[in-house]
């Protein structure tokens, strides 16, 4: 699909290979032209937007012309719901500046002790604090939840890996399961972008991942490339936050793997992001899910792109064209 930019005259041209919308119980149209996102978290999440971030803006779409994002980077525990609200650091006060410009979306990420979970660090009534405060800024305002891989994982092997990472997921689904009944207006999005960690680790103990040569950077030559950064918490080398991103772009605005380009690598990325996509595909989707059938009335696309990003959201929405399951080109004016 691809969605133009708005033009100086508050036209919108559509060229719709297939219409979004949602999979479930209600309709809701891929961000036309781009969203103005959020991102408050650590050190195993801050460096995947940027990823993501970078993919945007170097025109993995080039509708996507309103894209923007802000950063709020905060180390380890900091980086949880529950630490940046108690504001040791300055993290809520940054946090909330950025909320106060009223985002379409709000995304943070989760820490989890090894001896206690999620408890102190992502919890319901954590992120409730969180969602409360953003939707006094912005009623409809979107969240999003991405989860990293499990920090040492280089000091327990790829088996032990995977099992941490699906014990991880299932603890969070079940505050997010919780979330979405608690906000049924709020499109609730989660991502579990550690089980890309968890598949080249995988690779490259099988001698399937060339272009790592060793796992931590204590084991390298002066010229080698390590899986994780670092002996301590263990985090990811420059090809695995590029390939982790990677899937963001489909949660947050419909782009499948297949249509983006990871290009410089030896080893075979389509089936990393092939086995990360399946995993995430047969996860809890929310209620507002983007549908990938084409089953979005026309009607349904203009009522989002009214709220979304109309110059005049009181405006009354003329259309010059014919909605039907075929390729076609829809103008969509607004106002006079």
């Amino acid at each position: 699909m691809q969605y133009t930019t708005r033009t100086a005259g508050a036209i919108v041209a559509l060229a719709l290979l297939a219409l979004p919308a949602a999979a479930q119980d209600s309709c809701q149209a891929v961000p036309p032209n781009g969203a103005r996102i959020l991102f408050a978290g650590h050190s195993f999440f801050i460096p995947i937007s940027r990823e993501f971030d970078e993919f945007v803006l170097t025109g993995i779409d080039d509708t996507l012309g309103r894209h923007i994002t802000a950063m709020a980077p905060y180390g380890g525990g900091s980086g949880s719901p529950a630490s940046l609200w108690d504001n040791t650091d300055g993290s809520y006060d940054e946090v909330v500046s950025y909320l106060e410009q009223r985002p379409d979306v709000f995304g943070m990420t989760l820490f989890r002790e090894p001896d206690t979970g999620l408890v102190g660090h992502a919890t319901v009534d954590d992120y409730v604090l969180w969602f409360d405060l953003a939707r006094t800024y912005r009623q409809d305002m979107q969240f999003f939840v991405a989860m990293p891989w499990p920090t040492h994982a280089h000091e327990v092997g790829p088996v032990v890996m995977a099992e941490q990472n699906l014990a991880f997921e299932q603890e969070i689904l079940e505050v997010i399961g919780v979330l979405r009944q608690m906000y049924p207006d709020n499109r609730i999005d989660f991502y579990n972008h550690g089980i890309t960690s968890v598949k080249m680790y995988e690779m490259y103990e099988a001698g399937e991942l060339p272009d790592i040569t060793c796992l931590i950077p204590e084991e390298c030559g002066p010229d080698g490339s390590p899986l994780f950064t670092d002996s301590g918490l263990g985090h990811a080398s420059p090809m695995m936050r590029e390939l982790c991103s990677v899937g963001w772009l489909d949660v947050l605005y419909g782009i499948p793997y297949t249509d983006v380009a990871v290009e410089g690598y030896l080893s075979d990325t389509d089936a990393i992001l092939a086995h990360t996509a399946a995993h995430n595909g047969q996860l809890p989707r929310p209620p507002q899910d983007w549908d990938r059938d084409g089953a979005c009335t026309f009607f349904d696309v203009i009522e989002y792109l009214r709220d979304f990003d109309a110059a005049d959201p009181t405006a009354d929405v003329t259309i010059d064209g014919v909605y039907d399951a075929a390729d076609v080109e829809l103008v969509v004016e607004v106002g006079s």
